[in-house]
């Protein structure tokens, strides 16, 4: 068993391990810290800039305190270091021009020393980094120096900084995660698979809201399943015979249970489980190679629509009311992604906020956005610089800043990118302003998870290499600034097979402890689970849709606590669901909007166990009263 790094490292060894203070979170002084130690917070724009570096910005705001000044002068060659003004020079220079200024003398706890000395400091957060401001005459303020040590307090963008200033003023009960917050518990070997293993995911091949664990592999993909003691492999029972690349489960035939879409290199078939195995639907209209499988609900009565994602327009396949597959590509005309670089796989999410799934298709250099108008209609595609990088690659979407609008994660063979959602289908790449994966996440990830994995609600990061690096997970300390969850890399100490690296990897429930766990295939074809450690009962609420839903997703997700939303996700049927798990019991609000619907919403009390809110069940249920 393994126990969690705990990151108490004093602000003098982090000096001397590193001096730039990027690698580590300080415990002693986080945001709570910074706002409760704060005399005055207030926001600043910046007007302009002289060639003396001379700053004159207008206070925009008053948060905190009290601060007459309209205007303030700020002096970027006053200290020491003439380099680290010419650098916030050249910040405002490219755009930066909004920060925001606390004033007040902190003091750091713990063994940390002070964070601003006995006298009066102001720390200016701008573009995701810090100065230090002392006080000069008048409305001037003085710079001394860029302080990479307080990126320890706040790694992120100075609009999320402004949240989490808001969320500490108006809950008492606000908390800036420092670590972790979970162990892992005893390994367990799942199995062992002959031949390249392509990815491994949970589905819920029997609607319960309960994941098996599916291996998409060269020779034959398998579904384990777990009995209360061990691993089963039911692949043989289930009537599993399949060899996925490419894969995407969903209800195409309105049966009330996920069958499997499969691409194995060469053709395209869907696979029922529990008959004998064999392919009841095959695709050869498919020109090129197939890059990827995803679901949508394109308004076919609740069956699954499927999107197969190629080198030029994506192609649609439903199934007609006698069973045949109808496919057609999602748009038609001259292809506009031809300058775009190499294609890679689609997006199905709300991607612009309207309840109605989008379609984004994304290329190394760029993407082509499909704006949902209803389900199973598409508006012409619009070009987006949301490009993926190049080489083998991961997506995800998650709402790292509890916004309600989805970001995109993507990782690649030449660098990792963010992109925050502005809403209107708008994003922009905001990487450098992301805590810890900024600069620890490295190139060559090919597989990307979003969940909310330690028990506060907020959405963290999987990211799966299979290069020889190990998978690297991350936490949310809360709006998009993450910090590296070092457990794992311990933990996989134990497997000395494990040094050569995974070939996949996924984040999922699959002892069924109400608790996520760490399941990697590694290259020598050995599959382990990790699951959490869990003190006394698993606590946290799981939202799913049955097997017999109208809607096959995505439709969107919101769970809250308190004052604290967790934010937005997309749900599927066929999905063992979405789960959060809590720390603490008490009530728990779960809302979710079906395109052209309503937002919908269901309170919830959790105890001493997991509790499922199936929503399409819960949406009928009010319908009748009604």
């Amino acid at each position: 068993m393994s126990m969690i790094r705990k990151l108490v490292v004093s602000v003098a060894l982090v000096a001397l391990v590193c001096s730039s203070a990027w690698a580590f979170i300080n415990p002693n002084f986080t945001p709570i810290d910074l706002v409760k130690q704060s005399d005055v917070i207030v926001t600043v724009e910046i007007k302009n800039v002289d060639k003396d570096g001379l700053v004159t910005a207008t206070v925009t705001k008053v948060i905190q305190g009290k601060f007459e000044d309209k205007e303030i002068k700020i002096d970027l060659m006053a200290g020491v270091a003439e380099a680290d003004g010419k650098a916030v020079i050249d910040r405002i220079n490219d755009g930066n021009k909004v920060g925001v200024l606390f004033v007040g003398a902190f003091h750091e706890g713990g063994d940390g020393g002070a964070a601003g000395g006995n006298e009066a400091k102001g720390f200016l957060h701008l573009a995701g980094m810090w100065e230090i401001l002392s006080k000069g005459k008048g409305n001037g303020w003085d710079m001394e120096k860029t302080d990479d040590h307080m990126l320890g307090t706040w790694s992120g963008g100075t609009d999320m900084l402004l949240r989490v200033i808001d969320y500490v003023r108006s809950d008492p009960e606000a908390t800036v995660p420092v670590r972790e917050g979970m162990e892992w518990g005893k390994e367990i070997q799942v199995g062992k698979i002959e031949g390249k293993i392509y990815a491994t995911a949970g589905i819920d091949l029997e609607g319960k809201g309960k994941a098996d664990l599916f291996v998409a592999a060269e020779k034959g993909d398998h579904l384990f399943r777990w009995n209360g003691k061990a691993f089963e492999d039911i692949s043989e029972k289930v009537g599993l015979k399949s060899k996925s690349q490419q894969f995407a489960w969903g209800d195409f035939y309105g049966e009330g249970r996920p069958v499997l879409a499969s691409w194995d290199g060469k053709a395209l078939a869907i696979f029922r489980t529990g008959k004998d195995g064999t392919a009841v639907g095959t695709v050869s209209s498919i020109s090129g190679s197939c890059l990827g499988l995803t679901t949508f609900d394109g308004g076919n009565k609740g069956r699954a629509t499927l999107l197969v994602s190629t080198n030029g327009w994506p192609v649609v396949i439903s199934t007609a009311s006698d069973g045949n597959l109808q496919t057609k590509p999602l748009a038609t005309g001259e292809f506009p992604g031809k300058d775009l670089g190499a294609a890679g796989e689609s997006v199905v999410a709300d991607l612009d906020g309207d309840a109605v799934p989008d379609v984004m298709q994304f290329f190394s250099r760029g993407a082509l956005f499909y704006k949902g108008t209803k389900p199973g209609e598409f508006a012409a595609p619009v070009k987006m610089g949301v490009g993926l990088g190049e080489g083998r690659h991961g997506v995800c979407v998650g709402d790292w800043e509890a916004s309600g609008l989805l970001d995109i994660f993507t990782c690649a063979e030449n660098r990792n990118h963010l992109w925050h959602n502005m809403g209107g289908g708008k994003f922009a790449e905001e990487i450098g302003k992301s805590g810890s994966v900024s600069y620890i996440a490295k190139p060559g990830a090919t597989f990307c998870q979003t969940v909310a994995f330690n028990g506060d609600g907020r959405q963290g990061l999987l990211m799966v290499y299979g290069n020889g690096m190990g998978p690297q997970v991350y936490f949310n300390r809360g709006f998009r600034s993450f910090g590296l969850c070092r457990s794992l890399e311990k933990q996989l100490s134990v497997l000395k097979q494990a040094d050569a690296g995974e070939q996949a990897g996924c984040l999922g429930d699959f002892s069924g402890e109400g608790a996520l766990g760490q399941a990697l295939a590694l290259v020598n074809g050995e599959i382990w689970f990790f699951p959490q450690k869990i003190e006394e009962t698993a606590r946290g609420v799981v939202v799913s849709l049955s097997p017999a839903s109208p809607n096959a997703g995505p439709v969107m997700v919101w769970v809250a606590r308190d004052k604290r939303s967790f934010g937005v996700a997309p749900l599927r049927v066929g999905e063992p669901g979405l789960l959060y798990s809590l720390i603490e019991a008490g009530p728990v609000t779960v809302k979710w909007q079906f395109p052209g619907g309503e937002v919908q919403q269901k309170e919830v009390t959790v105890k001493d166990k997991v509790v499922r809110v199936v929503i399409d069940k819960v949406a009928a249920k009010a319908a009748e009263k009604k």
